[in-house]
């Protein structure tokens, strides 16, 4: 069920911090499953089309829980080898 807020532009409005945004993923068939329309996407992102909530943050914030932290990646070094 869609409960997102939209303005008149048709941008969603994040119900936690006001951001006017499109969501990542685009819009949805309402009568297909959104976790076997999107089997890979993160489940913020899937919640995007269903809320409105726009982003981890706001979701941890809108739930109380403390933000997630997040080690980077690390990057594979490359070598480049000369011709």
């Amino acid at each position: 069920m869609d409960i997102r807020e939209r303005d008149s532009q048709g941008k969603t409005v994040c119900p936690q911090c006001g951001k006017h945004y499109y969501p990542i993923l685009g819009e949805r068939d309402p009568y297909i499953k959104i976790q076997e329309q999107f089997p890979s996407a993160p489940q913020w992102v899937r919640e995007q089309l269903l809320t409105g909530i726009c982003s981890q943050k706001c979701w941890e914030k809108y739930l109380g829980l403390k933000p997630t932290t997040r080690k980077p990646h690390a990057r594979k070094k490359t070598v480049r080898r000369r011709k």
